[in-house]
């Protein structure tokens, strides 16, 4: 059954790639997405998620995001189990997900592999994330329309998205890329990065926080020494920013070049929801330059790669709008595209012992 768990991933993914706009692969993806999320029996998080959920009544769960204990208090009063809250938090994350995929392409099923080779696993595990991750993706969708207000409905997307998981605040920075931004400014913004950076090594801005934060879970993140193995020598963390500086090229690069295709794709298909998209290009590269300043903290702890997870999943689904018109001229965004799937795919790969048991650690392969 092991075997078959992993075969039936690998034939989802080949049917999503080979088939981009059937409906009936649509929904098969949709339920095996779910299902893994859902009917999950172990995984790193798995004990303390079911301990959580069947003692939330605790007082020390109050420090934990609001809107989560509150799911979780309202699926408890209707005596919900805990298979039966997986299968509620999995359904709100693939729902919103959905909602976002289907605003930004056509090829909704490619959208759907990329969930499906990175993160998706490891919300089998991080319930909390999974529901912010939705909802997140659903706010960056807003924040590429061409529209006065996309800033506004990203920013209370996003503080929405922090009642399930406060580290997705950070993504507010991402407020910044309807602005111009260059390298100066990105050198600019680095500098400040790196007095930051001096403050937390000295516990300065954790002595500040104290006096308008009282959870611990928020302070105990500003503490650089509860980090004390860097992991920028990792194999993992060096696949990740491999993938990623390739990424940050290709948006840098290649969106300029895709963005006409973009634009001849909305003159011809007149369609509103096109339309709202025409400063695309220039959005995205903006993000992916902001983006880089999640980098050092790569170095602080690898579990911070969370915090780009949006972003970098928002400029695949994009650029599926158009990946399969890509001519010669453009050929280097489909290498640096496919450099960057594999690098995920190994990133998930070296997480295997983590991982990828979540395929088969399932109520469904049981025997």
């Amino acid at each position: 059954m092991e075997v078959m768990a992993y075969l039936l991933w690998v034939v989802l993914l080949l049917l999503g790639m080979f088939f981009k706009k059937s409906k009936i692969i649509t929904i098969i993806i949709v339920l095996y997405i779910w299902a893994i999320i859902s009917f999950n029996t172990a995984s790193p998080d798995y004990l303390n998620n079911q301990y959580m959920y069947e003692n939330i009544q605790l007082s020390v769960y109050k420090v934990y995001e609001p809107g989560y204990v509150a799911l979780m208090k309202i699926c408890g009063s209707l005596g919900i189990d805990f298979v039966g809250f997986r299968c509620v938090v999995a359904a709100i994350f693939i729902i919103i997900s959905l909602l976002a995929i289907v605003q930004l392409t056509d090829n909704i099923n490619i959208a759907l592999v990329i969930l499906m080779i990175y993160p998706c696993l490891t919300f089998a595990s991080g319930l909390r994330t999974a529901i912010a991750y939705g909802i997140g993706l659903f706010s960056f969708s807003m924040l590429l329309k061409d529209d006065r207000h996309g800033v506004l409905k990203f920013s209370i997307g996003i503080l929405i998205a922090s009642l399930f998981h406060y580290s997705f605040l950070a993504n507010l920075i991402f407020t910044l890329s309807k602005k111009k931004i260059n390298i100066a400014k990105l050198i600019r913004y680095m500098l400040l990065e790196l007095v930051l950076l001096l403050l937390l090594s000295q516990g300065a801005i954790t002595t500040l926080l104290k006096y308008f934060i009282t959870s611990s879970k928020i302070l105990n993140w500003s503490i650089l020494g509860n980090y004390s193995h860097p992991s920028i020598f990792s194999a993992s963390a060096i696949v990740l920013t491999v993938g990623f500086v390739l990424f940050y090229l290709q948006n840098t690069f290649g969106y300029n070049k895709s963005a006409i295709l973009l634009q001849h794709e909305i003159s011809e298909r007149k369609s509103i929801r096109y339309a709202q998209y025409t400063g695309i290009d220039r959005i995205l590269a903006n993000s992916a330059m902001l983006a880089m300043l999640f980098l050092p903290f790569f170095v602080i702890n690898f579990t911070f790669e969370r915090l780009l997870e949006c972003q970098i999943t928002i400029s695949l689904i994009v650029l599926t709008s158009s990946y399969e018109k890509i001519r010669c001229a453009n050929r280097l965004i489909k290498v640096v595209f496919i450099a960057f799937v594999l690098n995920t795919l190994f990133f998930t790969i070296v997480h295997s012992n983590l991982y990828f048991p979540i395929l088969s650690n399932n109520i469904l392969f049981i025997r």
